[in-house]
């Protein structure tokens, strides 16, 4: 219904000026709309979907995977079962699915959008050229139709090529303006947050975990390396296996913790503190560690003052022996001699007495 409206399979509806349904059970609704595919649905202006069961909704909104959502204005999703809502949100996951994005310019691909033009492309399309000018974009009608009023970033005598991924990036969440999520199964919350490393998340306004496993929260944290965790306002982990929390923490060393406000873990020759990598310690033929090095001087002079404190103990503990048992031996002998001795007092007492009775 309209002109040049077109249903052209069973169950199919076209409701516009140069709407177009062509797969079986599709619809329609709106100017120069298109559904391509059995049971695709196309509400909007310029609105266009290419794969069975897809829904795009929204001025110049595609979507081209199998089950694919897209809702907003030049909102577009490219991966199977991807769902993307937002003013200029799109999906870049040809041949992948389950993603899902949540945000005015929120993305979920491969790389850097380098820009919106290129999220715009059939599966059957491998490379859009895209000059200064607007009126140079090649591609369909369609495409040429959503350049217009899209802010992008020129990309002059580049081709931008899209192959047909691998299961790369599936199941990755973004959500809020303009999340990124790049990395397979990563999750970007937040406003400007961006997870571009495998299974990582990022939480917080413009949080980014980069590498993979990485898991960054906080306004600002950055995750950089593999496995690194970076928690509060601008804390940075570098390293792979870095954990760095509190507020501008940062780690530079492979496996360091930096924990608390401004702290650093910082373990090279040239910093403060003891490198336990290997300055000053190792491990011996049967793999028992050992000091090295001012440590191991240190320490060693340190257990000779022990071993000395400890013989003089033992000395001492010696000679309270000895005065102990004389101690006790006085104690028991001064009883017995005062007994003798008032024994004998008794007799000789005796004895002056029958002396001086005899007389």
């Amino acid at each position: 219904m309209g002109p040049w409206a077109n249903a052209l399979e069973d169950s199919a509806l076209a409701l516009g000026a140069q709407a177009k349904a062509s797969g079986k059970y599709s619809v329609a609704i709106g100017r120069s709309t298109s559904a391509l595919k059995e049971g695709g649905i196309a509400i909007g202006l310029n609105s266009a979907t290419y794969a069975e069961r897809a829904i795009a909704q929204g001025f110049a909104s595609i979507s081209t995977g199998d089950g694919a959502i897209a809702i907003g204005d030049h909102a577009i999703s490219q991966g199977k079962y991807g769902i993307s809502i937002g003013v200029n949100s799109a999906i870049n996951n040809v041949g992948t699915a389950t993603n899902i994005i949540i945000g005015n310019g929120a993305y979920a691909g491969r790389g850097t959008q380098p820009s919106k033009l290129t999220m715009l492309l059939k599966p059957s399309e491998q490379k859009i050229s895209v000059d200064e000018n607007p009126e140079k974009i090649g591609g369909t009608e369609y495409i040429a139709n959503s350049a217009e009023g899209i802010r992008r970033t020129a990309v002059s005598k580049y081709h931008l090529i899209f192959p047909k991924y691998a299961k790369q990036f599936e199941n990755s969440i973004a959500f809020g303006t303009l999340a990124q999520t790049v990395g397979h199964q990563s999750i970007a919350f937040g406003a400007g947050t961006r997870a571009s490393g495998a299974d990582s998340l990022s939480f917080g306004i413009a949080a980014e975990s980069r590498g993979h496993y990485s898991l960054a929260i906080g306004s600002s944290a950055v995750a950089k390396r593999e496995s690194g965790i970076a928690i509060g306002r601008i804390a940075t982990a570098h390293a792979d296996n870095s954990v760095s929390i509190g507020t501008y923490s940062q780690v530079i060393i492979d496996g360091g913790v930096a924990l608390g406000d401004h702290s650093i873990a910082d373990r090279g020759e040239n910093s403060v503190g003891v490198d336990f990598s290997g300055k000053y310690t190792g491990i011996d033929a049967n793999n028992h560690y050992i000091l090295k090095g001012e440590l191991k001087t240190e320490s060693e002079a340190m257990q000779t003052d022990i071993n000395n404190a400890k013989e003089r103990f033992k000395t001492d503990v010696e000679k309270y022996s000895e005065l102990s048992e004389l101690r006790n031996l006085i104690e028991g002998e001064i009883p017995a001699a005062n007994s003798t001795f008032n024994s004998r007092n008794n007799r000789y007492t005796q004895l002056q007495n029958q002396m001086n009775s005899s007389n």
